[in-house]
This record gives structure tokens, sequence and C-alpha cells, in this order.
């Protein structure tokens, strides 16, 4: 049966990489929830596949089924786990970012508002028009 799969060609790349996004989507290896074409990660793994077999030669359909199919899922698998590390880096990277600039928010806050600092001399200028000393002078009790 192989002699007569070798005489024909494989399936398109559009096919052929469908054919491995959906295997990858459902490995357990990858965890990722059932077939959805509507997630990004379906999307990415797609236009990854149709660009790697646009270099990929022309096989026989038989050498597809043996050979060529587990070439292909080996070289999405790995660009997907390395794409996943750099998107936790980065959402780390995010979030290291955020926490630091909280941090830089609380101190400011914490040294504006202290006892003796400028907010309380702002304010207490504000509320108290006396205190400025412009030359406007407490009225005589009767």
């Amino acid at each position: 049966m192989w002699d007569q799969l070798g005489n024909e060609p494989r399936p398109s790349n559009n096919e052929c990489a469908l054919d491995v996004v959906w295997t990858v989507l459902h490995s357990r290896y990858l965890r990722y929830p059932p077939y959805n074409s509507n997630t990004p990660t379906y999307r990415a793994l797609l236009e990854y596949g149709i660009t790697v077999m646009s270099d990929v030669p022309e096989y026989s359909l038989a050498c597809w089924h043996c050979g060529g199919k587990g070439e292909l899922l080996e070289k999405m698998k790995s660009w997907l786990i390395v794409r996943n590390r750099k998107m936790r880096r980065k959402v780390r990277g995010i979030l290291k970012a955020l926490a630091l600039l909280y941090s830089i928010y609380k101190d400011t806050l914490e040294r504006y508002y202290l006892p003796g600092n400028k907010f309380e001399k702002e304010a207490s200028l504000l509320w108290n028009p006396l205190l400025a000393g412009d030359g406007y002078e407490l009225p005589l009790p009767p």
C-alpha cells in the first residue's frame, strides 16, 4: 500500500499545517484546550506551520505520513515552547515594572503627606490665611 501512496503528492501546505496544528493542540504534552479556531495560539501555530511548510521539499504522501509529519510536529512543538517562554518572560517583566511603580507611588505619597512637608504647609495656608504672614493682622477682640 505504501507503494501506491509513494506516487501521490503530499497534501497542500495549508492542509499539512492544519493537520500538525490539530495534533499539537490535542497533545497532552502542551495541555491546550480543545480545538478552537478562534484562539490566538491556533492562529499563531497555523501561520508558523504554513511558513515552515513553504520551505519543506515536496514529499510523497507515504513519506509525509512516515516522517515528514513528525519533523514538522517537532519543529512546531519546540517553536511553541520557546514562544511560551518569551511570553512568560514579558509578562513577568511587566508585573515587576508595575510593582516597582506602585512602590514608588506609595513612597511619594508617604513623603508628601508627612507632618511638616509641602502638602501640610500649603493646606494650612489655604485653610487659615492668618498663617500666611502677608501683613494681615489679627482683629482685636471687642
